[in-house]
């Protein structure tokens, strides 16, 4: 389906398929075409382009396409993906309405320590430090702690987090769990927040946040005003 001589082309095929026999080999992604898939989705579909283009100009080649096309659309239903895309549009609006949040009631200058940092930090627009270590090299030092089954959420270094002094931090993925009503601390957090020095330098906060249902539950730097509208809260 690529055509003869054409080494780039070739070159995108065969990195194409590396990529994804990788993603596949370490155990995939639980959120379908996602993070990791992403950026080679552009290629994905160029080559696809090409080769659904020769098919048609080889009728013989028609079966093909059919078989693609059914294995396809039994692995979309097979996904769920009324489920799963259902719960991607959750956290992602619902982080987008903290960062909305907190872009209204803070100053333009105040870091917030975060694990999803994509969404917040586009709507915020605020200084960010990142509790799994996507945007800095710290946390890329510290051992994996294996015993995380999700993805990507292996490495985390509260030492790092209490270092960069952010007035603000949010914990829980900001979403309370919808079977328990509780703030459940992930692993990956849980060395912050049991550390004695984050009880000590840091508060609990609640805060209404319009645009989504169920209020946020923070922790503010000992000595920060209140953002409008926030109440403390206990531990």
């Amino acid at each position: 389906w690529i055509p003869r001589g054409s080494a780039t082309l070739r070159s995108a095929l065969t990195g194409l398929l590396a990529h994804a026999a990788y993603v596949v080999y370490v155990g995939g992604d639980y959120m379908a075409l996602a993070r990791f898939f992403v950026p080679v989705l552009p290629i994905a579909y160029y080559l696809g382009s090409l080769g659904a283009r020769r098919c048609f100009a080889r009728q013989r080649d028609n079966w093909v396409l059919l078989a693609l096309t059914a294995l396809l659309a039994l692995q979309w239903t097979q996904s769920e993906r009324a489920q799963i895309f259902g719960e991607q549009r959750f956290f992602v609006e619902r982080w987008a309405a903290l960062g909305r949040h907190f872009r209204a009631v803070f100053p333009p200058t105040p870091k917030v320590a975060i694990s999803p940092i994509g969404a917040f930090g586009y709507e915020s627009q605020l200084p960010l430090v990142d509790i799994l270590g996507l945007t800095n090299a710290r946390v890329l030092e510290a051992v994996p702690d294996l015993s995380i089954s999700m993805k990507g959420h292996h490495r985390y270094d509260a030492e790092y987090v209490l270092e960069a002094a952010p007035e603000a931090v949010v914990l829980f993925n900001g979403v309370r769990q919808p079977d328990t009503g509780r703030w459940e601390v992930n692993p990956w957090e849980r060395t912050l927040y049991e550390h004695p020095r984050f009880a000590a330098e840091y508060q609990a906060v609640a805060t209404p946040i319009q645009g989504s249902g169920d209020p946020l539950l923070f922790y503010l730097r000992r000595g920060e005003p209140l953002p409008a509208g926030a109440s403390l809260r206990g531990r």
